[in-house]
């Protein structure tokens, strides 16, 4: 009788080894999918630049586009 309680306790606990290390297996695996993908997107996207940023600002403020349907990016001063 008892070394078959010692033969399912033995059982039991390397089922419970096995099951934790699928468990961290599949945790791992999950947690380096996730990063790969994060990583994909952050590649495809330029990196921010601050000061790209302000020097277009400060283009677009010192050259405003027109919005008559003329098509040129200057006023016309001579229309009636």
């Amino acid at each position: 009788m008892k070394e078959s309680i010692i033969v399912y306790l033995t059982d039991h606990a390397e089922a419970k080894a096995s099951n934790i290390t699928e468990y961290t297996l599949h945790s791992f695996t999950c947690r380096y999918r996730l990063v790969c993908g994060i990583h994909k997107e952050l590649a495809e996207e330029p990196l921010y630049s601050f000061a790209k940023e302000e020097e277009e600002r400060a283009c677009r403020k010192a050259y405003p586009q027109d919005t008559n349907d003329s098509g040129d990016a200057t006023p016309n001063q001579f229309s009636p």
